[in-house]
């Protein structure tokens, strides 16, 4: 293990073949994929900018530090405003305030760029994946194919379409908006349902993956709305003291996720029991997203981060990368990849966040019992450091 020049932060590697990076208080920034064998040796540049991990795979590795993204590319000239990845993983789109739609394959490259008459706010993808969802400034929302040809649109009036979900069969499709109006149309254009949701200003709408629920957001008066999927409302959850940004279900329909304009997510049941609060963002929440696999929730904020939290609200990595507000972050359907777009109009690819992280810090722990004996100045720091994991270190233990 090695501490940075400034301190900041501490290296571990392990026979996981892993280099991960932690902060002074515990906390896990990063998780460094690339080694096929045990990492043996880890130093940091003297400007601590680079880290070289030596390996049993015969390579010695260098990393810029957080280690970069698996694939950064600029697809837009203006903010990024949405992101979305097809139901098999192997392609997404991204829109922004440049005005254009813009199609990648898995690997980033760029496959069409598509030029709507109006800048896009939201996209979704149908469950087959044929169909790409937008709907932008100009209330209307309109259908493309999954390589960009135009198909139809609906027109909805009031005000501008900022949110879009497909129910999980593909019959029907949400759109809402700033005058808290939510239309429900068929694939095909029929409108089926309107609900006026009673919402200040509605800020998204989801539908849950099992199709049962309707979910609705209000930005201004801070609550978050349950319906059934005919319109009728079941519940309001109430707590949010902020702005309402974002909201995700799990995928098993037990629970829900909300982000807020004070930087925090919220975690609820179903049944509106909230769980938990965490402090996520250092400024506002712009996005989060729930992994199909149930086991990580991404969420992307102003302060130009992407951070990702378990199941329960525990943190799992922060990702460095962007320089700017981080727009929208997806995962993609077979929970590997994750997608973020940023206010530079920078898009990012992200994948080998995963990690056992309580584990690896009982296991790095342990093996600062030799490095205390001869550190003795040390010890109170590592205290605090290893305070939160369930091996805390006796610096009087001269066990080998």
């Amino acid at each position: 293990m090695r501490f940075s020049p400034d301190g900041s932060i501490l290296a571990s590697g392990s026979v996981d073949k892993t280099v991960r990076l932690w902060s002074r208080e515990g906390v896990l920034l990063s998780s460094l994929h690339g080694h096929t064998g045990r990492v043996n040796s880890l130093d940091f540049s003297a400007d601590g900018r680079i880290l070289a991990s030596a390996s049993d795979d015969k390579t010695l590795l260098l990393w810029r530090l957080y280690g970069p993204p698996l694939t950064a590319f600029r697809g837009h000239g203006q903010w990024v405003s949405c992101v979305g990845f097809s139901p098999d993983s192997q392609a997404f789109a991204t829109a922004g305030g440049d005005g254009t739609l813009d199609l990648w394959d898995r690997q980033g490259r760029l496959e069409n760029r598509v030029i709507p008459p109006a800048t896009i706010f939201a996209l979704a993808y149908s469950p087959d994946g044929t169909i790409i969802a937008s709907g932008g400034n100009d209330r209307a929302v309109r259908l493309w194919t999954r390589h960009g040809s135009y198909l139809s649109q609906f027109d909805k009036q009031g005000a501008a379409v900022t949110s879009l979900s497909f129910s999980p069969n593909g019959n029907l499709i949400a759109a809402g908006g700033p005058d808290g109006l939510v239309w429900l149309w068929g694939h095909k254009g029929k409108l089926f349902k309107k609900i006026s949701t009673g919402h200040a200003e509605l800020a998204v709408v989801r539908f849950s993956p099992g199709g049962l629920f309707l979910a609705t957001a209000g930005g201004v008066d801070r609550t978050i709305r349950i319906w059934s999927r005919t319109g009728i409302l079941l519940r309001t959850l109430r707590g949010h003291p902020d702005l309402i940004t974002d909201l995700t279900f799990s995928p098993d329909n037990q629970m829900l996720v909300s982000a807020s304009r004070d930087g925090t997510l919220r975690y609820w049941t179903i049944a509106g029991q909230l769980l938990k609060t965490v402090n996520a963002h250092s400024n506002r929440v712009t996005s989060i997203d729930f992994s199909a696999d149930g086991k990580t929730v991404a969420s992307a904020g102003a302060d130009g981060t992407v951070r990702l939290w378990g199941p329960v609200g525990e943190s799992v990595a922060v990702l460095y990368g962007h320089k700017d507000s981080v727009g929208a972050v997806r995962f993609s359907p077979d929970s590997k990849i994750l997608l973020s777009g940023a206010a530079d109009g920078g898009v990012f690819l992200w994948k080998g966040w995963r990690t056992e992280a309580s584990w690896l810090l009982n296991e790095s722990c342990k093996q600062l019992q030799s490095y205390l004996r001869s550190n003795i100045s040390a010890q109170s720091f590592i205290q605090d450091l290893c305070s939160v994991s369930t091996h805390r270190i006796n610096p009087d233990d001269q066990t080998p």
